[in-house]
């Protein structure tokens, strides 16, 4: 758990470490969430400030969960082979005034929602390009949900990136019950990349 000191240990000069003593806040220096780690956030009020997800760790996101990300700029950071997790069975609140990067190989998965609602919110917190989140090259955001899908209905755009020569990938690994598309039209702006049936419907522009 992210509120538990026995998570985390500290250092004062990156090379020492030592049990923590304090989960950490929005006073820490840097947050690094390493290799074969996986800390979950699973209470609310939880900051995110210089936050990284490093190569082969995870932060986990659990409702009723609420946390922000905070500071100026780039305060959550995905690196190649980090996951953001996402486990929701309602809608979980994201807040701050700071935004996050998911850099190349870097991954946000969809794993669990409880409802139509908490999906939708799953697309408006972290695929919209008007959310929080960028989306460099090659970097990936997983639906691994059998149950729902994000909204289609009315415009919606996907996927803010860098520069319009980065192209992340929307990877569906388990197959949505619901079909993606209405009468609306809706911009990916990725690489539509399908490892399970996936229903594309309605008359409205997929592009």
């Amino acid at each position: 758990s992210w509120n538990s000191s026995t998570s985390w240990q500290s250092s004062h000069d990156n090379l020492t470490y030592f049990p923590a003593t304090l989960a950490p806040s929005s006073l820490a220096a840097a947050i690094s969430i390493q290799s074969l780690h996986t800390v979950t956030i699973n209470s609310t009020g939880v900051s995110l400030v210089n936050t990284t997800i490093q190569s082969g760790g995870t932060l986990e996101i659990t409702s009723p969960a609420t946390y922000s990300i905070d500071g100026a700029g780039d305060n959550l950071i995905v690196e190649n082979g980090g996951v953001l997790l996402l486990n929701f069975t309602t809608v979980s609140a994201l807040s701050g005034t700071g935004t996050a990067l998911i850099k190349i190989g870097g991954k946000v998965k969809a794993n669990a929602v409880g409802s139509a609602a908490a999906a939708d919110a799953i697309g408006d917190n972290y695929l919209n390009v008007n959310s929080k989140f960028t989306y460099q090259d090659k970097s990936i955001f997983e639906w691994n949900i059998a149950t729902y899908i994000f909204n289609s209905t009315g415009l919606n755009d996907y996927f803010k990136t860098l520069s319009g020569t980065d192209i992340p990938i929307l990877r569906i690994s388990t197959a949505p019950v619901a079909a993606f598309g209405t009468s609306s039209a809706n911009v990916l702006n990725c690489i539509l990349e399908v490892n399970a049936p996936f229903n594309i419907a309605g008359s409205g522009t997929k592009t």
